[in-house]
């Protein structure tokens, strides 16, 4: 293996974890003993592990909603090896461009989280009306609707430095660094829904896989669909900025992680740019929301 892929591979491992320590500070804050949780997670081995790890076990009911029959059974066999007895789950298959939420998913729950669905859901606004209503009709009433996405911005901003160095765009528009590619392919054409993006991570246990389309996540229409349906926005953040604000309170998580050590409590400029494309946010539903 040549010397820069093995650096990739430790940055892309340092990367994993630091999202994986957002993830779980995000649900520490969230989520408490008596709280009925439900999960709409894509890429389960990834995105289930530091969730149930920051969970308390008296935790009474767990739902795992999935997109495809593949990432269900994925999420199921993960829980059953990594945990044990330890959760009580339930796991749903629900290919929201084929199947209505409703007609799967009848409890209600104090926490939604979101990790991946989102930027399927932007391929259509009738997609994140239909899914946006749904969260607020299951979320009791002061219940949180929370996750991470693609940070829209950010990715915008992206395409203006690349057009800014390059006279012309070229289709797809494709913006490298050391640890990831950004594909764009409309280029600079950018529009609220339906705009599809790519990322493709440079290391050599991902550099075989073709990168899936997924789409835009424009904030302000999220933000207005989410204020439509009563889920009122607490907080929005980079990723950067969301390690900026909480790395002190999660120092020792982070040392056991191999982050940071006493010495080193900062991250290279590669790796705060791959925390600049995501996005965490966290909203709350209005008591008077039913």
């Amino acid at each position: 293996m040549s010397h820069l892929l093995l650096t990739r591979d430790r940055l892309f491992g340092r990367l994993r974890n630091i999202l994986r320590w957002i993830s779980e500070s995000l649900a520490y804050q969230l989520v408490d003993e008596n709280s009925r949780v439900c999960l709409f997670c894509s890429y389960p081995a990834f995105c289930l592990g530091p969730l149930l790890y920051a969970f308390p076990t008296s935790v009474p009911s767990i739902t795992v909603v999935c997109w495809t029959l593949e990432e269900c059974q994925q999420a199921q066999q993960f829980v059953q090896q990594q945990y044990p007895n330890r959760f009580q789950c339930q796991y749903i298959h629900c290919n929201f461009e084929e199947t209505l939420l409703a007609s799967v998913l009848t409890d209600r729950y104090d926490v939604i989280l979101c990790w991946g669905w989102l930027e399927r859901l932007f391929s259509s606004l009738e997609l994140v009306k239909e899914f946006l209503t749904q969260v607020s009709l299951k979320l009791q009433p002061k219940g949180f609707f929370a996750g991470i996405t693609t940070h829209s911005s950010y990715i915008w901003t992206m395409a203006q430095k690349y057009l800014e160095r390059h006279s012309t765009a070229s289709y797809p528009m494709m913006i490298e660094n050391q640890l990831w590619t950004l594909i764009l392919p409309q280029g600079d054409v950018f529009s609220a829904i339906g705009t599809p993006v790519r990322i493709r991570y440079h290391s050599e246990l991902r550099m075989s896989r073709i990168a899936e389309t997924e789409y835009w996540v424009h904030a302000p229409t999220l933000f207005h669909y989410c204020d439509s349906f009563g889920l009122e926005w607490i907080d929005w953040l980079s990723g950067r900025d969301w390690w900026s604000s909480h790395r002190n309170i999660g120092f020792q998580r982070l040392m056991e992680m191999g982050v940071v050590t006493k010495e080193s409590r900062y991250l290279s400029k590669e790796e705060y740019e791959m925390l600049s494309i995501f996005a965490c946010f966290i909203t709350i539903k209005h008591s008077s929301s039913q």
